[in-house]
């Protein structure tokens, strides 16, 4: 293990403390009197002394973690300290002299000349060794210190964390300090060479003070570690695409939209009171509007317009003004269309604005690290715990003001209603108000369209935007200005285009895509408006009018493009697609692919190629977007030109009898796209994948293989697969495995989580089980979020077979108790297990895994509040009570030998009482059915390992708030 760098300085702090009190000590003129008895009076005691050389001594601890220059420094301070202890318990032993005019003096009572002159000098070769080594630590740019405080700075800059800490200018105080030092020590050493005079009095000139390096030193390690942990709570909230939605949505067109900030709406008297609600009210204001109207244009617009934060100013006074804005997106990954992703994207945004508060936020991610301290966890925030946290730090928000821009309502996953109550409850404070969008669905209109003051419906809204957005785009056209000059017709087609869109931008974006492409062959007049009147006005008929245009030699390739996007769920890197034509010439070419960095060369051309030939497969229905601050491998990104493309796609029976004959029946989007994240392993640059990318492309492997293992049952395939990726991760880029056991079993952890029973049963001989952690455990402990696709890993109750089968219990012992108890305390906080498979695993592990129906269920660790909250709506957990306090009767007849489990005598329910109230009454009875009584009655095991538990949690101390 590698000492972390600030803690270095820490060490070194330690080491500087020890030497600077020594040189004080040894230069000190301060008297030191001695009465009959060896008391001192009216100074500093030895044995004070001697304690105080102890205590400094100890604080400089010698480990392996240290760098050499360090540890070397360390064990001399050590040895110097020794002999100072030496000679300070031979001074008290000897009561020669009633007093001593400084501690010097008393040392040549001990020692000689030479031999203070010696200590003195090794003090002073110390110090300039230390400061030496300070100067290379807090300067030198290949030090671990800067290179920490580097990767911190760059960090934040991806993050986008602004917060302002201290390092740098401590960094700069701490050189400065230590250069003048250096001079001092320098000088002193030289004269101390020359020099025959007893050291008493040029000492303090020859060892200069090192109190102010010492506070210097200290300021910078604590600025570190507080840099350090804020980074931590930051990266906590963060997730990958965190602002690429917003990213994505393309400005708004030069001169649209600035109808937002007028007291009327265009061309008419109809008041607008968007402005007003900005400079003067609370509470919500919507903009409603259909499907393509440019809903999300316009938050983006209003958002980031100045406008906007003068008017907002003008409300928010003297005080503080923070916005945030964040924008669902159903395309995307989970966190981009969940309210999870809203109020982390709120709470990181509100931190980094308000640094005051983020120890508020702290303590809450340290809580919750410390109750589920068992289990290390990328993802520590809970629903709950981020409501929570959110309302901890609004009410300490005195003299502040909050506008929050959500956009894309009706794109979030989930129960609408929860949503819709978030929202109101956070327009509950007076000092907050919201900007939301979305279509005009009933739940919305219900909540937020009964005050017409406080909307907008933007189709009603944008027709002199239309207008302006078509004449521009066709204006720009050298050959369209030369056709207006000879016919002035032309001019006709933007009213006509302005009167068929409805108000919907994106079907205006699609026809003027359209118009140009006839101007480019030199259209006529009268063509054009055949053009334009053959377009359907329904977006979704315009969608098949183009598809139909796709030529046919480009029909198999768009079916199948299509197919990979819409099975993806969200946008993929542009390299997936051009390594899904690669597996179209050659179905093993992930497989057979030499691992090695992709050369730019053929990076560039694949970047340049793959666009075309999308457009030409798509008719632009699928965009290329490029992604700021990524590198050319993954510098561009695949996604549907808007969310009702995806939609149509999907649902219209059309686009399957138009496509579905092209597909050959083996074609499996699945098998395509898990061996396309084996190539992106492969074949990713070295130098700039770093964890996250790495981290998304394994993600992406295994969320593939689990689906590829659903349709199509090819276990050949897959295992030829995962067989490869097992020999790719195996390199120094991806884990830091101690070799070949570790390799194999931190892969088959992940084949574990994801589900793959077919691999895991073709590989037996690697089922040897991870130190003081069960791959039964990893079965268990799920689901777990995915960070780049949508949903959760869920429980495999077929891994959880197979592990039995090859010996894995239930009963293995936990930090909490066992697998099994874990498992079930863990049931009532996870609403998204599927049930059916929940009970599927219950009936697994009983019957087949032996799991004891007599062990203690560990509930009392969890807060009863949060249960219930968890729960609440969920039918699987609403019958779930405080088992641990009541646990309630049954309303059928237990099996025989089960009457002895009713005796509840311990604090937390028994595993049966949970499993009776977790699964209906069907499947508990069959469990019981089929279990043997043997496995009811209590063992001495168990009873063992129950009072372990009960004395350990009945001691455990809640987490303490730091000072």
């Amino acid at each position: 293990m590698v000492l972390d760098p600030f803690s270095a300085l820490g060490v070194a702090g330690n080491i500087v403390q020890f030497v600077d009190f020594s040189c004080k000590l040894v230069r000190n003129a301060q008297s030191i009197s001695r009465s009959a008895t060896g008391a001192s009076q009216k100074a500093t005691e030895l044995s004070a002394i001697a304690n105080d050389v102890e205590r400094l001594s100890n604080a400089i601890s010698i480990s392996s973690s240290y760098p050499p220059h360090l540890k070397g420094l360390a064990e001399q301070s050590k040895s110097l300290a020794a002999e100072l202890l030496k000679v300070l318990e031979d001074l008290q032993t000897k009561g020669k002299h009633p007093k001593w005019e400084s501690f010097l003096v008393a040392l040549k009572e001990i020692w000689k000349q030479d031999k203070i002159k010696d200590f003195v000098h090794s003090l002073s070769l110390l110090q300039d060794r230390l400061l030496l080594n300070m100067q290379s630590l807090v300067t030198d740019q290949q030090s671990s210190v800067i290179k920490d405080i580097a990767s911190l700075k760059e960090e934040n800059r991806k993050m986008g964390v602004t917060l302002q800490n201290k390092i740098d200018q401590l960094q700069t105080f701490a050189a400065n300090e230590i250069r003048a030092l250096r001079e001092k020590t320098k000088t002193s050493l030289n004269a101390f060479a020359e020099s025959t005079d007893s050291p008493i009095l040029p000492l303090e000139e020859r060892v200069p003070s090192l109190d102010s390096l010492c506070k210097a030193l200290a300021s910078l390690e604590l600025e570190g570690c507080n840099a350090t942990r804020e980074q931590e709570l930051f990266r906590s909230l963060y997730f990958p695409r965190f602002r690429m939605r917003h990213d994505k949505i393309d400005d708004a067109h030069a001169q649209t939209f600035g109808w937002a900030f007028e007291n009327h709406l265009p061309h008419t008297d109809q008041p607008l009171a968007f402005a007003e609600w900005l400079k003067r009210e609370t509470g919500v204001f919507w903009v409603r509007g259909k499907a393509g109207a440019g809903k999300s244009t316009l938050m983006k617009f209003v958002s980031n317009h100045p406008k906007t934060m003068t008017y907002l100013k003008e409300w928010a006074g003297l005080n503080e003004l923070i916005t945030t804005q964040y924008y669902f997106w159903n395309s995307g990954a989970t966190l981009q269309k969940s309210l999870e992703g809203l109020l982390r994207t709120l709470l990181f945004d509100i931190l980094n604005s308000s640094p005051e508060l983020v120890p508020i936020a702290e303590q809450e991610l340290m809580d919750l690290r410390a109750r589920d301290a068992y289990e290390v966890s990328d993802e520590p925030w809970t629903l709950k715990s981020l409501v929570s946290t959110l309302k901890q730090v609004l009410g300490q928000c005195s003299g502040k003001r909050f506008c929050f821009f959500i956009d894309g309502l009706d794109e979030y996953k989930g129960d609408s209603d929860a949503l819709v109550e978030l929202i109101q409850c956070l327009n509950e404070y007076d000092f907050v108000k919201t900007c939301i969008s979305s279509r005009p669905w009933t739940e919305f209109i219900d909540a937020f369209g009964q005050d017409k003051d406080r909307l907008i419906k933007l189709e009603d809204l944008t027709r002199s935007d239309i207008a302006k957005y078509t004449s521009d785009r066709l204006s720009k056209n050298i050959k369209l200005r030369r056709l207006k000059n000879l016919d002035d017709r032309y001019d006709i087609l933007i009213g006509e285009v302005v009167d068929r869109a409805q108000g919907v931008f994106l079907w205006v974006y699609l026809v003027v895509k359209s118009l140009l492409e006839g101007i480019r062959y030199a259209d006529s007049i009268e063509d054009m408006q055949i053009r334009l009147e053959t377009f359907p006005p329904d977006l979704e008929d315009f969608f098949r009018h183009m598809l139909k245009d796709i030529p046919q030699i480009y029909r198999r390739k768009t079916a199948q493009t299509f197919q990979l996007a819409i099975t993806a769920g969200c946008p993929m890197p542009l390299m997936i697609y051009s390594f899904a034509d690669d597996l179209d010439a050659d179905p093993l070419f992930a497989i057979n692919v030499r691992t090695r960095s992709m050369a730019d060369i053929e990076i560039d051309r694949r970047n340049e190629q793959l666009p075309l030939r999308l457009d030409g497969r798509s008719k632009g229905l699928l965009e290329v977007v490029p992604v700021s601050n990524e590198p050319a491998f993954f510098k561009f990104e695949v996604d549907f030109l808007h969310r009702t493309v995806r939609d149509f796609l999907q649902t219209s029976a059309d686009v399957q009898h138009l496509f579905g004959t092209p597909l050959a029946k083996s074609f499996d989007p699945s098998t395509i796209l898990c061996n396309c994240h084996l190539a992106m392993l492969k074949l990713a640059p070295r130098f700039y994948t770093n964890k996250s990318r790495v981290s998304a492309m394994i993600e992406g492997l295994f969320h593939f293989a689990s689906q590829m293992q659903q349709s199509t049952g090819n276990s050949d395939g897959l295992i030829s697969v995962l067989d490869e990726a097992r020999s790719v991760l195996r390199l120094p880029l991806f884990f830091c495995f101690q070799g070949e056991d570790d390799a194999n079993n931190q892969f088959l952890a992940m084949v574990v989580q994801a589900g793959l029973a077919g691999y895991v049963d073709s590989n037996t001989g690697l089922l040897r089980g991870m130190p003081n952690r069960p791959f039964l455990e990893y079965a268990l402990k799920l689901p777990w979020q995915k960070k780049c696709f949508n949903g959760t890993w869920q429980l495999s109750p077929q891994i959880i077979r197979c592990l039995l089968n090859h010996g894995a219990s239930p009963n293995a012992k936990s930090v909490s108790g066992t697998l099994w108890t874990d498992f079930l305390a863990s049931v009532p906080g996870r609403p998204e297990l599927h049930r059916d498979i929940l009970f599927e695993a219950l009936k697994i592990l009983v019957i087949d895994g032996g799991a004891h129906l007599s062990a203690r269920v560990p509930l009392r660790d969890l807060r009863k509040e949060e249960r219930k909250e968890e729960r609440k709506g969920n039918k699987v957990y609403n019958d779930i009570e405080d088992l641990d306090e009541n646990p309630p009767e049954r309303d059928y007849k237990e099996p025989n030998g089960a009457e002895d489990i009713r005796e509840v005598s311990y604090p937390n329910p028994t595993a049966f009482d949970m499993l009776s109230q977790i699964a209906p009454k069907a499947v508990a009875d069959f469990i019981m059915a089929n279990t043997s009584k043997d496995k009811l009655e209590k063992r001495p095991a168990d009873e063992a390992l129950e009072a372990d538990f009960f004395k350990d949690s009945a001691t455990d101390s809640v987490p303490q708030k730091r000072v």
